[in-house]
C-alpha cells in the first residue's frame, strides 16, 4: 500500500491511504551461486531491461487457492473475476484480484465440479456457458502468478571467495508487483 502519514504539533497523526490496491514487494537473495547461475540472474535482468518490462513470478507466500469463493450467482451474470479475499472476522476484508491463473485451476458451484466453464490464463475471467442459479456460490481452487518487474536498473552482486569452480557469488534483487497487465 502506500501511505501519506502526517505528524502533527500535538503528537498525533493523520494518515491518508493514497493506493487502495497493495503492490507486493519481494527480494530475491542469491548466496553462494555459481557463476552459470548467476549468468542465467543477469540474462533475465539484461532481457527485462531492469525495470522497463515484466514477468510472471510466483508469490511464495501466497500462490495457492482451495475452495477460494470468488463469486454469488445471481441467475443471469455469466462471467466472474477470480479473487482471493483476506478475512479477519467483524467485517474487514482485502480481495486480491487474481489475474494469471496457473493451468489447472477447478471451479465449483455449490461445492460441485463445474461443467461448462473457462478459465482466462489471460485475465483470470472465469466465463460460465450457462448463468450459475441465484445464490450459488462459486469457488475455486488452483496456483496463481503475479506480475512483477525489477525494482532495480542493475544487478548488485559481490564475488565472495573462489573455488575450483569459480567464484562463488551472492547479492540479491528487488521485484514489484505490477498491476493491470
Amino acid at each position: 500500500f502506500k501511505t501519506h502519514v502526517q505528524n502533527i504539533a500535538s503528537g498525533r497523526e493523520k494518515r491518508n491511504a493514497e493506493w487502495s490496491i497493495c503492490r507486493h514487494k519481494y527480494t530475491a537473495p542469491f548466496k553462494n551461486i555459481s557463476n552459470d547461475a548467476y549468468l542465467t540472474v543477469k540474462r533475465v535482468i539484461l532481457v527485462m531491461r531492469g525495470r522497463t518490462h515484466t514477468f510472471l513470478h510466483r508469490d511464495w507466500g501466497d500462490f495457492t487457492a482451495a475452495n477460494e469463493p470468488f463469486g454469488l450467482g445471481d441467475g443471469t451474470t455469466t462471467v466472474f473475476q477470480l479473487r482471493k479475499t483476506s478475512d479477519l472476522g467483524g467485517g474487514a476484508t482485502y480481495d486480491r484480484v487474481i489475474t494469471k491463473p496457473d493451468a489447472g485451476v477447478a471451479v465449483k458451484v455449490n461445492g460441485v465440479a463445474a461443467t461448462g466453464v473457462s478459465v482466462s490464463q489471460l485475465d483470470g475471467s472465469v466465463a460460465f456457458s450457462s448463468a450459475p442459479a441465484n445464490g450459488a456460490v462459486l469457488t475455486w481452487s488452483g496456483e496463481f502468478f503475479v506480475h512483477v518487474r525489477f525494482d532495480m536498473d542493475y544487478l548488485p552482486f559481490s564475488l565472495d571467495d573462489k573455488n575450483a569452480g569459480g567464484f562463488i557469488t551472492n547479492g540479491s534483487v528487488d521485484l514489484l508487483e505490477v498491476l493491470d497487465e
